[in-house]
């Protein structure tokens, strides 16, 4: 959960160039990903900017993030999962 007053994360994806970039709300981020159907990997390291922040959101998105090992899609949510199936993350589609 995010706490009120706390930016909620964003996550962009770009499969066919193999990247992300996203928000952790508080610093931005972007690195590299491996993709198919049913998995995804997030390469480490990712490029993190260094602003400081006083919220926990940020420690806990990056350790999540980093757990990641495949994704299931359920209408306009998203779930990135990790080795063992269980959710690491659930995303909401935005525009």
């Amino acid at each position: 959960p995010i706490p009120k007053g706390v930016e909620h994360p964003r996550i962009e994806f770009y499969p066919a160039e193999g990247r992300i970039s996203g928000y952790n709300s508080c610093n931005h981020f972007n690195g590299s990903m491996e993709a198919s159907v049913g998995e995804l990997r997030i390469l480490q390291p990712l490029a993190i900017t260094k602003k400081m922040c006083p919220s926990s959101v940020e420690e806990g998105f990056l350790t999540r993030i980093s757990r990641i090992s495949a994704y299931r899609r359920d209408g306009q949510r998203l779930y990135l999962l990790d080795k063992t199936g269980k959710p690491v993350m659930s995303l909401q589609k935005t525009d």
